[in-house]
């Protein structure tokens, strides 16, 4: 391309001479006329080859214009399916979070419902002693009640009968709560109190 140019230009300083030198003679002009004949079908092919480029190079940029568009498709299809995994993460935690908050709900009920179970066998074990209507001798009033915990056991055993009935036949939890209308977490409450006695006896 840069051959091209100098010929162009040399075309011109030849057009220039030939428009200052006089004319002599016919055979000069002749000459002149075929120089710049010359000239002209150079520049013609140079200006078609310039076009061509131009075609070509429009072509390129097209092309390049099409490969990014793809490009950018696929880094929005990338970034839609990014956005959509973050929504269902999101999702996800604040799933855990609320069933991590119940956990603890619960908890603290069953913590509250075992104190106030524990508290009320513990009155009934004291409301349910025999009472001494008679002096007894002083042996017998020394000796420790050793048997009160079976007592504690079997009382809470009796009260609830229905509930240790279905538990031994294999009921869950749930399914004893449902047959009694009773809360899961007092059920649950009274089956652990039933096994600690229980552990406790031995």
């Amino acid at each position: 391309m840069d051959a091209w140019l100098y010929i162009v230009l040399l075309g011109l300083v030849l057009v220039v001479y030939a428009k200052l030198v006089p004319k002599k003679e016919s055979g000069t002009k002749q000459a002149q006329t075929s120089v710049i004949k010359e000239i002209e079908d150079t520049m013609e092919q140079f200006s078609a080859e310039l076009e061509e480029e131009n075609r070509q190079l429009l072509g390129l940029v097209a092309e390049m214009k099409k490969e990014h568009d793809v490009h950018a498709a696929k880094l929005q299809g990338r970034i839609e399916a990014l956005e959509q995994q973050n929504r269902a993460v999101t999702e996800q935690l604040g799933q855990l979070v609320r069933a991590e908050q119940s956990r603890k709900e619960a908890a603290g009920q069953a913590e509250g419902l075992l104190a106030r179970s524990q508290s009320i066998a513990a009155a009934s074990v004291r409301t349910e002693a025999p009472v001494a209507h008679e002096p007894m001798p002083a042996a017998e009033v020394v000796a420790p009640p050793e048997k009160e915990p079976e007592k504690a056991s079997s009382n809470i055993r009796d009260r609830y009968a229905a509930v240790f009935q279905l538990y031994d036949q294999g009921k869950s939890t749930e399914y004893i709560a449902k047959k009694l209308e009773m809360n899961k977490g007092e059920v649950m409450l009274i089956i652990q109190l039933a096994k600690q006695e229980d552990q406790a006896r031995v």
